[in-house]
């Protein structure tokens, strides 16, 4: 565990760098300008003069995935919530998720759009990962790997052979509803007020 590879060749010849921790490491991502970015087992490691050195930065779960458009990325994992840096990966925050749980895909095609793959179905968020609407994609199986050619088209793989393409963005996406309730024990005849917590540009009725 903990082991960073390294090529100048274009993938002929690799040294092993010194990573400064033994921890899973599970993706990584560049920025640009010499910085990369790596998330794993409770720890994410920032290196910005090509991988040649690395900062650790502790987080509090383990993450199997990561993208980022520029200096915003997000990263994710089944079980675990759904982290945001706006930093480059300097820092991050965790995004709250009472609609949807974390998973082991995940696309950034801008600072706000997010693509996320988990055991439910293939999400997207447009409010950098506050409110999420899904795709009921046919025959959906749990996603691995989503990557976007360009903001339209992309594939998505996952379990049991699993492929998965558009050319228009997703398409018709669902808004993910959710609702809290004003008491939690009621009472026969007892009004009750639902707060909706999911994305206010939708109603439900």
């Amino acid at each position: 565990y903990g082991k960073i590879l390294r090529t100048t060749n274009g993938g002929f010849n690799w040294t092993l760098i010194a990573s400064g921790t033994t921890l899973e490491l599970n993706d990584i991502a560049y920025i640009g300008s010499n910085t990369y970015v790596i998330v794993g087992n409770t720890i994410s490691l920032r290196s910005t003069n090509d991988g040649l050195n690395w900062s650790a930065i502790p987080l509090a779960a383990t993450y199997n995935c990561l993208s980022l458009s520029g200096q915003t990325g997000y990263a994710s994992a089944i079980g675990s919530d759904l982290i945001k840096t706006t930093d480059g990966g300097v820092s991050w925050t965790t995004i709250p998720q009472p609609l949807v749980e974390g998973g082991d895909a995940i696309y950034a095609t801008s600072s706000d759009t997010v693509y996320l793959g988990n055991n439910d179905d293939l999400f997207r968020s447009t409010t950098g990962g506050v409110y999420w609407e899904s795709y009921h994609a046919p025959g959906y199986t749990s996603l691995k790997e989503i990557e976007f050619y360009n903001s339209q088209t992309a594939i998505a793989v996952g379990e049991g052979g699993y492929i998965i393409k558009t050319t228009n963005g997703g398409g018709i996406n669902y808004p993910t509803p959710g609702f809290t309730a004003s008491a939690t024990f009621v009472c026969v005849g007892q009004n009750i007020t639902f707060s909706n917590i999911s994305n206010p540009a939708y109603t439900f009725s």
